[in-house]
This record gives structure tokens, sequence and C-alpha cells, in this order.
């Protein structure tokens, strides 16, 4: 699902992951460029221009990253990634662009 949802012209991986999210809080969250940021410390690496399933094999793992972190710090996972974009705003201030 998430691979055709990709490969449709117009949404990437963040849409995407929005509407899974929509469809299942306990199994998605939103892979957003804040998210990212705050849970590797690095910036969003993943660009229109990667394949789908290069997109589809790092949200995955982000998903497993999310969920031991979760683990480790007692946090709910269906508010996790809400708490990732509030963390980074206060810490990292704005995106590149």
């Amino acid at each position: 699902m998430l691979i055709d949802l990709v490969a449709v012209h117009g949404v990437d991986l963040a849409m995407a992951s929005t509407i899974l999210r929509f469809r299942n809080p306990d199994a998605f969250q939103i892979l957003d460029r804040r998210a990212y940021r705050a849970l590797y410390g690095v910036e969003y690496p993943l660009h229109t221009k990667c394949s789908a399933s290069r997109k589809v094999e790092a949200y995955f793992q982000y998903l497993d990253d999310l969920r031991d972190l979760c683990k480790q710090r007692g946090l709910n996972f269906r508010m996790v990634d809400r708490i990732l974009y509030e963390f980074d705003k206060d810490k990292n201030g704005n995106l590149k662009n």
C-alpha cells in the first residue's frame, strides 16, 4: 500500500505516511522533515527523486526506530510523531530549504 501511495504523482513520503497514520495510528506515524531530524539528528535525506522502494525501506526503519524510542523513553507511540515535531521546532528552529 505504501509503495502505491508514494508512486502517485504529487504524493511523497510525508503525505503517504500521514494518510497511513490517520488510517491506523497504532501502526503508523507521520514521517516529516522535523520528526526525522529530531529522531536522527540529521537533515531528512530523501527527496522526490529517490526511488519508491528506498522511501518505503526508510519509512519502515523509521517506524522501528520510533518503537524503540517509545520503549526506551516511555513515550506513547500514537503521540511520538507530534512530540518529535514540537521538540525539533523548539530545539532546532527553522528547516533548511
